[in-house]
C-alpha cells in the first residue's frame, strides 16, 4: 500500500483516556466490546472512540474526521461527531508505511434504542477508512435474592 490512502488501523471503545503529557501516548481505561442494559432506550451519557489513523501523506491543510455510530439494522445514526484537525507536518523523511496519529473522540448522550449491532465508522475527509461492531444487548433481570440480617 502507497503512502496517500489513509487506514483506521485501530478502533477501541472505552469510558476513559489519559493522555500523557511529556511522551503523549494514551491508557484506554475501561475499554469495551459491548454493552448492556436492563432496559431500551439505554443512553450511556459519554465514552470516546479512540483510533489510530495510518498511511496518510501530512500536508498543510486541515482535514475532516468523523465518526458515526449507527444502527445496523435500522441503518440510524445514534451518535455522530464530525471536526477539522490539523495532520502533524513531518520534518523527516516520510516513513514507507505514511504518518500515523491516534485520535481520542468522545461521544455523549448517545442513546441505544434496540439491542442490537450498532457500526462505528470513521471517516477520513467524507471517505470511509474503516468501521467496528459494538454489540448492545438487553440484560434480564437478576433473580439474586441478598441475604437477609437473621437477628
Amino acid at each position: 500500500m502507497m503512502p496517500g490512502d489513509p487506514v483506521c488501523s485501530i478502533i477501541v471503545f472505552c469510558d476513559y483516556v489519559i493522555v500523557e503529557q511529556t511522551t503523549g501516548k494514551n491508557s484506554l481505561i475501561g475499554t469495551f466490546g459491548n454493552l448492556g442494559s436492563l432496559q431500551f432506550p439505554f443512553v450511556i451519557p459519554s465514552f470516546f472512540v479512540h483510533v489510530n489513523i495510518t498511511n496518510f501523506i501530512p500536508g498543510s491543510a486541515a482535514i475532516s474526521l468523523a465518526v458515526n455510530l449507527k444502527h445496523v439494522q435500522t441503518g440510524g445514526v445514534v451518535g455522530s461527531v464530525a471536526f477539522p484537525i490539523q495532520l502533524p507536518s513531518l520534518k523527516a523523511k516520510l516513513p514507507p508505511g505514511g504518518a500515523q496519529i491516534n485520535l481520542n473522540v468522545p461521544l455523549q448522550n448517545v442513546n441505544f434504542p434496540a439491542p442490537g449491532a450498532y457500526e462505528c465508522e470513521v471517516l477520513f475527509d467524507g471517505e470511509r477508512i474503516g468501521s467496528r461492531i459494538l454489540e448492545v444487548t438487553q440484560h434480564k433481570p437478576s433473580s439474586f435474592t441478598p441475604p437477609q440480617n437473621l437477628s
